[in-house]
């Protein structure tokens, strides 16, 4: 088996120099690094052919789940509080 990965990055930067208002000497400074790897599936070999298996995120999809019922819920809400004034 091989397996494939998402490999997201980040940069950062910095600087800085000069005179503040009154005089005082300036400075600065600055720095930053993200990084981070998510699997993204693996291809399993079967029958001298390859064939690709992409890796499910069950937290990220009941994150997406929950979600959506509470948006359904908020709507559902929303229009029954409109049908009771009207009603």
């Amino acid at each position: 088996m091989s397996g494939l990965a998402r490999v997201p990055q980040g940069g950062g930067g910095g600087g800085g120099q000069g005179k503040g208002d009154k005089g005082e000497e300036g400075g600065g400074s600055g720095g930053g690094f993200g990084f981070g790897a998510t699997p993204a599936g693996v291809f399993v070999p079967k029958d001298g052919d390859a064939q690709w298996r992409p890796a499910l995120d069950y937290n990220r999809m009941a994150l997406g789940g929950q979600i959506v019922a509470i948006v359904l819920l908020l709507t559902l809400r929303s229009i029954f509080k409109k049908c009771r004034r009207k009603c």
